[in-house]
This record gives C-alpha cells, structure tokens and sequence, in this order.
C-alpha cells in the first residue's frame, strides 16, 4: 500500500472556508465595528501566501498559518494569542 500525504494550500482539495473561520476564532479580539473585515481578510490571505513561499516548517515548529494570523492581526492591533 501507498501512503501518499499531500498539502492543500490552495483549497484545490478541500473547501476550508478559512476567512469565516478566521473571523470565528478571532472573535473576541476583533473589533469589528471598526475594522475593514474584507481589507483583514485580503492582508490575512496575503500573509499565508508568504508564510507558504518561506522554507519548510515541520508542525512542531508550528504550520504557516500561525506566522500569517500573527502578522495578519498585528495591523489593526488585535492581540496574537497562541493557543
């Protein structure tokens, strides 16, 4: 038997609706009364795209998304907690 592991970066496999998902998440943090909530998700989506070119991370390092969330939220000052 093949063991064959592959990366969905791109949502090509799996349909991860990561902006609702991230907004859920970040819920208690964001002030969404005064937040761009399509301009967060953009700069959010730009940072995983960057996280995804820097070199290979195995998970224990942590995945590419905690990078980009961090990054994402540190423009409209939302405070990063890792979980």
């Amino acid at each position: 038997m093949r063991e064959i592991v592959t990366f969905d970066a791109y949502a090509t496999l799996i349909d991860f609706q990561l902006g609702p998902t991230t907004l859920k998440v970040l819920a208690d943090r964001l002030d969404l009364d005064n937040l761009d909530v399509d301009e967060f998700l953009d700069d959010f989506r730009v940072m995983r795209f960057q996280a995804v070119l820097e070199a290979y991370r195995p998970l224990p390092r942590g995945p590419a998304l905690q990078p980009a969330q961090r990054h994402a939220t540190a423009r409209p000052g939302v405070p990063h907690l890792r979980r």
